[in-house]
């Protein structure tokens, strides 16, 4: 709590450390990638704390409810520790969304920091999305990403989706082009998307009202505003 005062805030309001911001820099390729970086760090930083505070009187019994809680609440995917936290920390991943523990050091089913530094950059593949496959349907024929995109902004100008709808989708799972189209392009503009494959008539009306539905999905394959 001693280094509060060398916190900042962004033009966002965000507050940040400018030491992690220029360290972390190094390695990020855009400005999301950029706050990831800086919520992992800081994910670390809790973590560590909680994890001294427990230490003075639990003698190191696992991971504390307290950071397992700050994870499930910032959903993080990644953290970043040391080796003589390596062992609680893959508990902690074993119980959240944490997919990979990163330790400045060797520890056993981590990945070394200084390992990541060895990495040199490769640029990325380049794909031509009028040729290259994304979606194989039902009946063989094989859509490419400019077919799929031209699909969805064919449906949109009918449904005119916005991040603000709640879509309820209905079809049945085995409906592939259907579904990738409806709910690709709702990804795509925000939309929040329940999906309840057949689900019964008597169930909808109750559904509609606790997700707060603005788009439904009817039998006949159309899609309509509630």
């Amino acid at each position: 709590m001693n280094d509060v005062q060398n916190y900042e805030r962004d033009q966002g309001g965000t507050l940040y450390d400018p030491r992690v911001r220029e360290a972390m820099t190094r390695f990020a390729e855009d400005d999301d990638q950029l706050l990831a970086f800086e919520a992992s760090a800081a994910v670390r930083t809790a973590y560590h704390s909680v994890e001294r505070m427990r230490a003075q009187g639990s003698e190191g019994r696992g991971v504390s409810a307290g950071a397992l809680d700050l994870l499930i609440r910032l959903d993080a995917r990644f953290l970043i520790t040391t080796p003589g936290l390596a062992e609680s920390s893959l508990q902690a991943a074993d119980v959240s969304r944490v997919r990979q523990v990163i330790a400045f050091g060797q520890a056993r089913d981590t990945v070394d920091f200084a390992d990541l530094l060895l990495i040199a950059p490769a640029p990325l593949p380049s794909l031509d999305p009028s040729v290259q496959p994304a979606l194989r349907v039902e009946d063989g024929d094989v859509l490419t990403h400019e077919d799929l995109i031209w699909r969805m902004c064919e449906l949109d100008k009918h449904v005119m989706l916005e991040k603000s709808d709640v879509l309820l989708v209905t079809w049945p799972l085995t409906s592939t082009l259907p579904l990738t189209t409806l709910i690709g392009l709702a990804l795509m503009r925000g939309s929040l998307v329940v999906v309840a494959p057949s689900l019964a008539a008597q169930e909808l009306s109750a559904t509609i009202h606790d997700f707060g539905v603005t788009v439904l999905t009817l039998l006949d394959g159309a899609v309509q505003r509630v």
